[in-house]
């Protein structure tokens, strides 16, 4: 993705090591998941990065199942009303800002 605007890349092992690469002057951005990046910005508040305003890229994630089970369709109709009630974005702010407890 990177390399249609003739972006060069280096890879790092990891999201931290990438950031440290950028605030040492040897990077110019960091190219990794938005909720990734968002929440590891909410956790470290003093880095003085921002996530850009656009995407290069969307994905659908989704769950797997076994052929036929009988959780397909609960959970597809689980997963609409989370949307539809704006569940599902509240929770995502919540766990990109860490105020999501999950225990």
């Amino acid at each position: 993705m990177a390399a249609e605007y003739r972006a060069k890349v280096v890879q790092r092992p990891s999201l931290e090591a990438a950031i440290a690469l950028m605030e040492a002057d040897k990077a110019d951005g960091v190219i990794f998941d938005r909720p990734t990046l968002e929440y590891y910005l909410s956790q470290n508040p003093d880095v003085p990065l921002r996530v850009a305003d656009f995407n290069l890229n969307t994905e659908n994630l989704g769950f797997v199942l076994p052929y036929d089970s009988p959780l397909a369709l609960p959970l597809d109709v689980s997963i609409v009303a989370l949307e539809e009630d704006g569940t599902l974005v509240r929770t995502a702010q919540d766990w990109l800002q860490g105020e999501l407890n999950l225990e």
